[in-house]
């Protein structure tokens, strides 16, 4: 038989347990909700890199460019084999703005799909265009 005092040691001891689990559960969510935010803070340097890029951005206004090798490239960037990468390019009329939207959701996804864009413009009478990148992480 176990008397008080092993008893009231044997309560503590669970308590500790239940306070320790709840603090790594509380712990580990909140490092995914962050892993989460992080991804979405990938798209702005590269939509700025790509803009920058006197070549890229008239390939992209133009519509000369290879999405399939920017995607890759924008992967390369990335360097996280975890994560998957879709490029859209539409025409932008400040008239008449349109939404851009990818083609087909995908179908690999884990979590959330996160996207951004930008703007490319142009003195030339090619016309500005929206080049949008989406990003998420591929499911197992």
């Amino acid at each position: 038989m176990v008397n008080k005092k092993g008893f009231m040691r044997m309560v503590e001891a669970v308590i500790a347990i239940i306070i320790i689990l709840t603090a790594l559960v509380l712990i580990a969510s909140q490092r995914g909700e962050r892993e989460e935010a992080n991804l979405a803070e990938l798209l702005p340097p590269i939509l700025e890199e790509i803009a920058e890029d006197n070549i890229l951005r008239g390939q992209i206004l133009e519509r000369s460019i290879n999405i399939n090798n920017l995607e890759n490239d924008i992967k390369t960037k990335l360097n996280n084999p975890s994560l998957d990468v879709k490029v859209e390019i539409c025409d932008f009329d400040s008239a008449n703005p349109i939404t851009c939207n990818i083609e087909s959701y995908p179908t690999n996804i884990a979590g959330s799909l996160y996207s951004k864009e930008r703007v490319i413009t142009s003195t030339a009478e090619s016309g500005n265009k929206i080049l949008k990148i989406f990003i998420w992480r591929k499911s197992s």
